[in-house]
């Protein structure tokens, strides 16, 4: 299965999908003109991905701001990984925000509520002043875990 990684620019996040290093990831703002056109090849990933997923598969959220569409993909795609819970796989979101922005975990905790499977949601606070390119993310997760 072919990984995706997508760096961060101004409106779009950064992506990283590889089932074989277990990292999947999206990070950084997410306001593309089109959300849906834009995290199209995630759906496209995720249809290959759960012919064969991990036994447990944690993804890893750290926005500093998306808009409204990106909201509904994140409500939907959240939804297509709690598909695999059907199947006996493992699912958990660690929901990383900045530790001044409480608005940013009350999203992820909205986003639990409206998720129609059971998902282990993990709220991690971040100090991310210099959270600026892929090897700050590393680094926090490094840090964190």
């Amino acid at each position: 299965m072919e990984a995706i990684y997508l760096k961060p620019k101004d409106l779009s996040p950064g992506i990283s999908l590889d089932k074989d290093s277990d990292k999947f990831q999206l990070y950084g703002i997410s306001c593309p003109p089109n959300a849906f056109e834009f995290y199209e090849p995630v759906f496209k990933w995720f249809e290959e991905y759960k012919k064969d997923p991990l036994e447990l598969t944690v993804f890893d959220l750290n926005f500093s701001y998306f808009n409204t569409s990106s909201a509904k993909f994140l409500l939907i795609f959240m939804n297509k990984l709690g598909e695999l819970t059907e199947h006996g796989f493992e699912v958990k979101i660690r929901w990383l925000y900045s530790e001044d922005d409480e608005d940013m975990r009350e999203e992820g905790e909205e986003f639990e509520d409206l998720v129609d499977y059971d998902i282990d949601f993990e709220y991690i606070p971040v100090n991310s002043d210099n959270f600026e390119t892929d090897d700050d993310f590393e680094s926090i997760l490094n840090d964190t875990f």
